[in-house]
């Protein structure tokens, strides 16, 4: 039985006895660090049995829907995994959000208390916990560690994600301690890295990883709100892996151009979210760091492949599956396509989701014989190495012509002024869609939309976008994702020529 093909023959332990096998085999390693903490693993263990009587005392049980708004990102995440530990279900609501967003997602899933620091959090119709660091952390009385543990919801459904969608309306996916923990094993590096996400623990990626380092022995590194220096941070805390999205990485690319970027030798960089052009990746390879990776991956699915530091100047690719990971490009009839072809991307491992949260029409055309579709489009080189090719249901049609987006996306961020892009497709009574993109450029550049869409018509002749809009920023969603159809109402056709 080969690799990719093989269940784990041994179940992954809940968090809770992870993180209790930690703080007995390695004590005095780190588990948290930030400005002004350092906690080890036994340290974390400790402060889990704390929070855990505190919550008991508050009624939260297995029975306990909970959404947490605390921005403290070392106070969620051990109040996430406390949660894991008593079998209690959680979700987000994050502390950004509006409150009308925050209520949708709390009656969606069915809230019954809302964790927080804070009383302007209280939610109707659900109760309310208020904790504090300091109740955690200045806590000095004995704990009955039999009784505050609950091992029963391992197997439960415990955590509820937002997925990254682009195109609007409210998706939840829904996991086991078990299917996070096998995403975690194919992070095994995290045992021995110093892992940073400078996107807040409230957004899902960052609280996923953060669970991963936890549940591999690494260390989670917290960038406090007020430390400006990314590479500072990385040298006060010996940051090895920073994890950010494609337009984070701009932003180091445009900090670059002002000053050089001082991180230590030994930080890695790891992009996900969306895909990567060549031309970006080169300029991090030569601005920010040689040790870069490329992460593909989906909120319903965790990390798919990843790149090595070696491919980024030949290969646009998404690397290689991670171990544990099937990787398949399929025609509609889900037939296997040859090597090079294009065709719908369909994966599969331990750890994926399996439905969409009270959804079963978007689960059943998602969700397919034991397979995830993603909706992209993609083709697997010779050598295993995975393109994508951008989304099924992004795909511009001009007079029967197919235009990937990425192929628009890719010609104008080429353009030295041009920090993100995003084409869309808008209706056409007479060529179908008509493609259009709108720019985010990089600080005190000057060029105009006529120039660049000028430039891009040098590259891309008909597929060229016919209108261009310059935006101070994009809109995009928690992962850096832009939300294509925010954008599509700024555009008009009237102004189009037909």
């Amino acid at each position: 039985m080969g690799l990719l093909q093989m269940k784990l023959l041994v179940k992954p332990p809940s968090f809770f006895s992870q993180i209790k096998h930690h703080s007995a085999l390695h004590p005095d390693e780190p588990a948290i660090v930030a400005d002004g903490i350092s906690l080890t693993y036994l340290d974390l263990f400790r402060l889990i049995l704390v929070c855990a009587s505190i919550l008991k005392n508050n009624s939260i049980s297995q029975k306990s829907i909970i959404g947490i708004s605390i921005d403290d990102e070392v106070l969620h995440l051990i109040c996430s995994l406390t949660l894991l530990a008593l079998g209690a279900k959680q979700v987000n609501l994050a502390t950004h959000d509006p409150q009308s967003v925050r209520i949708q997602l709390a009656e969606y899933v069915g809230v019954t208390d809302v964790l927080a620091v804070d009383e302007k959090y209280r939610l109707t119709n659900t109760g309310l916990v208020l904790l504090s660091a300091e109740m955690i952390f200045s806590h000095t009385g004995s704990l009955d560690k039999e009784n505050l543990t609950l091992s029963t919801g391992h197997l439960e459904e415990q955590i509820y994600l937002r997925t990254s969608g682009t195109t609007g309306g409210l998706s939840i996916v829904r996991f086991t301690q078990e299917q996070i923990a096998s995403q975690a094993l194919r992070y095994s590096h995290y045992a021995t890295e110093r892992v940073l996400l400078p996107a807040s623990i409230e957004h899902n990626n960052s609280k996923r990883h953060r669970l991963y380092t936890c549940f591999m022995g690494g260390t989670a590194v917290f960038r406090s709100p007020s430390s400006f220096s990314l590479p500072e941070c990385c040298h006060r805390h010996n940051v090895t892996l920073i994890d950010i999205s494609k337009l984070h990485a701009a932003n180091l690319i445009w900090a670059s151009s002002t000053c050089a970027l001082d991180f230590p030798v030994t930080t890695k960089l790891a992009v996900g979210g969306s895909i990567v052009p060549s031309e970006l990746r080169q300029q991090i390879s030569k601005s920010v760091t040689t040790e870069l990776s490329i992460i593909y991956g989906a909120t319903e699915f965790g990390s798919v492949s990843t790149t090595n530091p070696n491919t980024h100047k030949v290969s646009e690719s998404v690397g290689l599956p991670m171990n544990g990971v099937e990787v398949e490009i399929v025609d509609q009839n889900d037939k296997i396509m040859p090597s090079d072809m294009r065709g719908y991307v369909r994966l599969r491992a331990e750890g994926m989701a399996t439905h969409y949260f009270k959804d079963p029409e978007k689960s059943a055309r998602t969700f397919k014989d034991g397979w995830f579709y993603p909706g992209d489009m993609g083709s697997i080189k010779n050598n295993g190495e995975l393109i994508i090719h951008g989304r099924q249901d992004d795909m511009i049609i001009l007079n029967g012509i197919n235009i990937s987006p990425i192929e628009i996306e890719s010609a104008l961020e080429f353009h030295p002024a041009v920090k993100i892009a995003a084409a869309v497709g808008l209706s056409s009574s007479v060529h179908g869609q008509i493609p259009v993109a709108a720019v985010e450029l990089y600080s005190n550049a000057v060029i105009t939309a006529a120039e660049l869409q000028a430039y891009s018509y040098k590259k891309l002749a008909l597929r060229a976008p016919r209108k261009v809009l310059i935006l101070d920023s994009l809109p995009t969603n928690e992962m850096g994702k832009v939300l294509k159809y925010k954008l599509s109402v700024l555009f008009s056709t009237e102004h189009l020529n037909e």
